[in-house]
């Protein structure tokens, strides 16, 4: 085999035919966020990590996508893409909610006039090979932009306006704009570590540089996301990541992510039904409903930000034969037919297309239908065309239309020509030959066409020869798609004067269609500084409105993504409608999911600190914490308190404490919980610390239980004021002189309350009683043959329609706490053993116990292998191992030995379209 066919590809591949290929994609297509930009609370967790000293987790990740380049300033397709996601950070980058979610940034702040912008940047996040990342890092990564336009112009786009960048300290950086700018919390630029991309800088390589060249990269690409780029190898069609253990939101739940590249839509789906990958980012709609059918294998049909275009080319005369200095044309093999830039034209073709059947037959009905630019899956910034607006599916309004333009079939050869040119309405149509939905929807288009007496045969070609047409202005009609950015600023920058390229040469810019018009280009500046979000969604509106009338897209459908995955070797899949891009593409996921028979250490979770609170001048109030924990016993959590006035911050630890609050203004006092395996979360209130008012008193008091028990924690409520019970069960409260009716209340407890009456300068006492009404269940589970503690079981039990889920420790423990009084049944599951359960009755106030022994399944030694097959799988893995010691120059990576990885399929390398 030859070297050059085994080496491992360090894809930094210019955009030629033969080696650019699929999806044009947005920077951020797979950050699928929502269409409004309000910065909500998110209660995700991506703090868990896999407990197990000797298990490796690969998840495999089929993809007909090929990537062009890792570099971020040269990439263009998906999946390269789909790779900087995930092993970058960005000063803001999309939550499951679809919302903006703090990432390199903790939070920031804007001026009264909206023209500065101060990212305060987390104190704990580092790159891949272990330096610290610092604000200098922002500042050097858009300041470079700023300095290199040209070679930076991929990502251009996201510093339009900004002035300035500056780090003002390590962790804080202020950006500057001309104008207020709508998207700052969407600058989908990745962040660069300064020490390796300074000298690339400084040699003029940006665009140019090759993420393997240990000249600027000694441990190869570096960055500071969840997965390291490990290495890509064209041979073996992979592309390798590993999980960075140090990521500042804690390690993701799989130690290797293997995205594995198939030449067809039919092989890639044969992978995931025979358990050579895991999950399938895109099954065919024509495999789809066999795909489901495996008991083995799930999925979920969600609309996503994607939409699949009709393109005209509308390039005027002049730029098509356009020449430089010396003479010489700029796009020498442009296309010559001028008579795609006559509307009627482009509006009578629009009505020649049956998006319906398209949809119904193309793809059997996974899609919403086209009609503007911007997606379904961001409904708030979609523009649905008005029934009465759209250009109807009408084949005889079509051929009238042309007919009033001049166009007539002079020569009955049953093809219009303009009757004052004499040129034909005979195109050039091209799509994607690998992607068959394209082919469908291309092959009744051109039938229509026929109708009408316009010309255009459909031929399909590799996407990365599609993409050099692109460049070359060499098409005049095509089908493609584009993968957006939640944020519509992107995909409506595509039509704008300013992203038409300079000449067959020019990879900097996204116009596809060569559509110029200044109405359009000015709205889409108004777009960009406005920041009422009403008037801003009003004006890219009418920026679609303009698109659809204009046609230099006739768009035919949004496609849904069918995603896949088998359920038998993960587990806990998302629910991916909450990703408007490819599941597998966004960080989130990997963070989710986890491997059938792993035990996972997943974060505190339902962390409370309380509500806000008001205190007077050297009280002391006290704090009780509320948190759930899936693997841990709540005693084992560590709880800090940090209480920070803005002049200092002081820590208290333990579920309950107390602090005396001694001047006036506001304090902050946030809760991080932490379970042994080093995991937290947090929650923060407010306590606002005022003057005594006059004429109040003290109510002191405790709360108990019948059996003199502290009820710690209970919540005391006398007029609008609210205190908590300490450890003691002692609580105080200010009050102006009244009488109130007071009342205790605490989840399992009923209420209690009592009348007191407050007396200016003095000191009344209530003490109120509370029963529990729920108890606790605790216990563990086994394995029956050898009692040995059965660690990552699943143990569950419902509660009227609610299901709690415990999974063991390494112990074999479990809990379940405040339980309604009253009979249960524990079930407990585990791969590689039966399930079993057990009943128990919950008393009120008290723990009751339970112990669930398991029974270890059939070969579950073996997982129901012969020792023969056993043997050949070993032998299998043993020449595959040597064949990718032969064919990989490896980074070193932590895992398994060669000789533990899977087999590698050899297809070769295709130009797939898009699944």
């Amino acid at each position: 085999m030859a070297d050059a066919e085994n080496e491992l590809c360090n894809s930094t591949r210019q955009k030629t035919a033969a080696q650019v290929a699929n999806n044009r994609i947005h920077p951020s297509v797979v950050a699928a966020i929502a269409a409004v930009f309000i910065l909500s609370a998110l209660a995700i967790s991506p703090n868990s990590t896999v407990e197990a000293e000797d298990e490796y987790y690969q998840i495999g990740v089929g993809t007909v996508l090929v990537p062009d380049d890792f570099n971020p300033f040269s990439m263009t397709t998906g999946i390269s893409y789909t790779v900087l996601w995930i092993t970058y950070d960005f000063l803001y980058t999309a939550g499951p909610d679809m919302g903006p979610y703090p990432q390199l940034a903790h939070s920031h702040s804007t001026s009264e006039d909206g023209l500065e912008w101060t990212y305060y940047i987390r104190e704990d996040a580092y790159w891949h090979d272990g330096e610290k990342v610092t604000a200098n890092d922002v500042d050097f990564t858009f300041n470079m932009m700023l300095r290199n336009e040209k070679d930076c112009a991929l990502l251009g786009g996201y510093l339009r306006n900004v002035t300035s960048v500056e780090a003002t300290d390590d962790y804080t950086v202020v950006i500057k704009t001309e104008v207020p700018k709508a998207t700052m919390l969407s600058i989908n630029v990745p962040i660069l570590p300064e020490h390796l991309w300074s000298a690339v800088e400084d040699d003029g390589m940006i665009k140019k540089v090759d993420m393997w060249d240990t000249k600027y990269f000694p441990n190869g690409p570096i960055g500071s996301g969840p997965l390291i780029l490990d290495e890509y190898s064209k041979a073996g069609d992979f592309i390798r990541l590993l999980k960075f253990e140090d990521y500042h939101m804690g390690p993701v739940n799989v130690d290797e992510v293997l995205f594995k590249i198939y030449n067809t839509e039919d092989s890639l789906v044969t992978a995931l039904q025979t358990g050579l990958i895991d999950v399938s980012m895109g099954i065919p709609a024509t495999h789809w409903d066999a795909t489901i059918a495996d008991p083995d294998i799930e999925g979920q049909d969600i609309s996503v930000l994607n939409m699949i275009d009709f393109g005209y080319n509308c390039a005027s005369e002049e730029l098509r034969t356009s020449t430089d200095d010396k003479g010489q044309p700029l796009f020498p093999k442009a296309a010559t037919n001028l008579e795609t830039n006559n509307m009627s034209v482009r509006k009578a073709i629009a009505m020649c297309i049956d998006k319906a059947t398209i949809v119904d037959e193309a793809i059997l009905g996974h899609a919403d239908m086209g009609d503007s630019m911007v997606p379904t899956a961001t409904p708030y910034w979609h523009y649905d065309v008005p029934d009465e607006e759209e250009f109807p599916f009408d084949i005889d309004a079509a051929a009238a239309l042309l007919d009033a333009a001049g166009y007539v079939d002079t020569d009955a050869d049953d093809i219009r020509e303009n009757s004052t040119s004499g040129a034909e309405l005979s195109f050039t149509f091209y799509y994607i030959s690998q992607t068959n939905a394209d082919q469908l929807a291309a092959e009744r288009i051109s039938k229509e066409l026929e109708k009408i007496g316009i010309n255009a045969p459909p031929i399909g070609v590799p996407e990365g020869q599609l993409y050099t047409m692109w460049f070359g202005l060499e098409y005049d009609l095509f089908i493609w798609n584009w993968q957006p950015d939640p944020d519509p600023s992107f995909i409506l920058s595509v039509l704008t004067t300013d992203e038409i390229p300079e000449d067959s040469n020019d990879i900097t810019a996204w116009s596809d269609v060569y559509y110029s018009n200044p109405v359009y280009d000015q709205l889409y500046l108004d777009q960009l500084s406005e920041t009422n979000i009403t008037k801003r969604q009003e004006i890219i509106h009418e920026m679609q409105r303009i698109a659809y009338f204009d046609v230099p897209y006739c768009i035919l459908y949004y496609p849904h993504d069918l995603i896949a995955y088998r359920t038998d070797t993960f587990t806990n899949y998302p629910d991916m409608t909450t990703y408007p891009g490819k599941a597998p593409d966004w960080i989130w996921f990997y963070f989710e999911i986890y491997a059938v028979g792993a035990t996972i250490n997943i974060a505190p979770s339902e962390v409370s600190a309380g509500m806000d609170r008001v205190a007077v001048v050297d009280q002391t109030l006290s704090f009780t914490g509320d948190a759930t924990d899936a693997n841990d016993p709540v005693e084992t959590l560590t709880w800090t308190w940090t209480f920070d006035d803005g002049v200092g911050e002081y820590t208290r630890t333990g579920q309950t404490v107390d602090y005396k609050f001694e001047a006036i203004g506001m304090v902050d006092v946030t809760l991080t919980v932490s379970d042994p395996g080093g995991l937290s979360s947090s929650d923060t209130l407010v306590v606002e610390v005022i003057e005594k008012p006059a004429d109040s008193g003290w109510l002191y008091g405790y709360v108990k239980a019948p059996s003199g028990e502290a009820v710690v924690g209970a919540i005391v409520t006398a007029g609008d004021t609210t205190q908590l019970a300490n450890l003691t069960g002692y609580y105080t409260i200010c009050l102006v002189a009244d009488d109130y009716t007071v009342t205790a209340s605490k989840s399992g407890y009923s209420n209690a309350s009592g009348t007191v009456t407050i007396t200016a300068d003095e000191v009344s006492w209530l003490n109120l009683t509370m029963s529990a009404t729920s108890g606790s269940v605790k216990g563990y589970v086994y394995n029956s043959e050898t009692s040995d503690p059965v660690s990552g079981a699943t143990v569950t039990v419902k509660v009227g329609d609610n299901t709690k889920t415990f999974t063991s420790t390494s112990a074999g423990y479990f809990e379940f706490l405040n339980l309604p009084a009253g009979a249960y049944t524990i079930n407990a599951t585990k791969n590689g053993y039966e399930s079993n359960s057990t009943s128990v009755t919950v008393v009120a106030g008290e723990i009751a116990t339970a112990s669930i022994y398991l029974d270890p399944a059939e070969d579950a030694e073996t997982g129901g292998l012969s020792t023969a097959a056993i043997a050949a799988i070993a032998l299998v893995i043993a020449i595959a191992a040597v064949a990718a010691a032969m064919m990989l120059m490896k980074r070193g990576k932590k895992g398994p030995s060669a000789a533990e990885e899977p087999p590698l399929e050899n297809e070769p390398l295709g130009g797939e379209g898009s699944p």
